[in-house]
């Protein structure tokens, strides 16, 4: 569609196309599908130029960096494909169904999975590089030399990007099933009806934010502001410290995806 007034630019025929959000990248747009298939479209024309079949249900989009897309599926399998052309450069199994979408940053895939356990995986061939024992299957987010991850076992966690070690755990008292996103110093997630916002250097709570349902999407944050939407149908704009928000009707509860950066960087960080 045109961004300025909605207007149909071209329209492609999948099957079954699911909950995971399309991928942008160097002018390609990357559609995982729920049976299993995954589509390079040319984003300007939507010309296919590949598609490829998995043996496993794919809910969760595609990370790209550095010539190489990453997914995972709900066999517990994570694949590697180039993007010139859909071949698959390796496949790993994590042990647990992934869900959710890999981030990728500095040569490293890391992946949450049913296992369940948070792994990292060397871009370049899949080996591990190092795994921690969480629960949660939300995208992690990666910036500079942190991962952020969230467990259903209602906690987000820190971890040094290098070796998994934890570096702070904050509580949240509810399962985050959404991608946390990270912007400068602050991370920000959204955890049963609340939003919080976070320290990323030790995990202190800068503020929250009550909404009025439960928030199972990904914030977004756009010029300073954080947009999240949630399960009572409205979607939420949230100012500065937390003090000052507004909201506006959707036509039904807002749910699941990722961030509006990830999904094209691969780090679900909005840099």
């Amino acid at each position: 569609f045109a961004a300025a007034d909605g207007q149909e630019r071209w329209r492609a025929p999948i099957r079954f196309a699911g909950s995971a959000s399309p991928t942008y990248a160097d002018g390609v747009l990357y559609v995982p599908t729920q049976e299993g298939n995954i589509f390079a479209f040319d984003a300007a024309t939507g010309e296919e130029r590949w598609h490829r079949r998995t043996e496993g249900l794919v809910f969760g989009s595609a990370a790209v960096a550095d010539g190489v897309l990453v997914y995972g599926d709900e066999a517990g399998a994570v694949y590697a494909l180039a993007t010139e052309s859909g071949r698959e450069v390796w496949r790993a199994d994590v042990g647990g169904g992934v869900v959710g979408s890999p981030a990728l940053a500095d040569g490293v895939a890391y992946v949450s999975s049913g296992a369940p356990a948070l792994f990292a995986l060397s871009a370049r061939d899949g080996s591990l590089r190092w795994r921690v024992e969480i629960g949660g299957s939300a995208s992690p987010a990666v910036r500079d030399d942190l991962v952020v991850a969230a467990g259903d076992d209602q906690g987000l966690y820190g971890f040094d990007a290098a070796d998994g070690s934890p570096r702070w755990l904050l509580p949240t008292g509810g399962a985050i099933r959404s991608s946390p996103a990270i912007v400068g110093g602050e991370i920000y997630a959204a955890s049963g009806r609340s939003v919080y916002a976070v320290g990323a250097a030790d995990g202190t709570p800068r503020w929250s934010y009550p909404t009025g349902g439960e928030v199972t999407s990904s914030p977004a944050v756009v010029d300073g502001v954080l947009f999240v939407g949630g399960h009572d149908g409205f979607l939420y704009a949230i100012e500065g410290d937390g003090q000052r928000g507004a909201v506006a009707t959707a036509d039904a509860a807002t749910s699941g995806g990722d961030d509006l950066d990830g999904g094209s960087s691969g780090r679900g960080a909005v840099e």
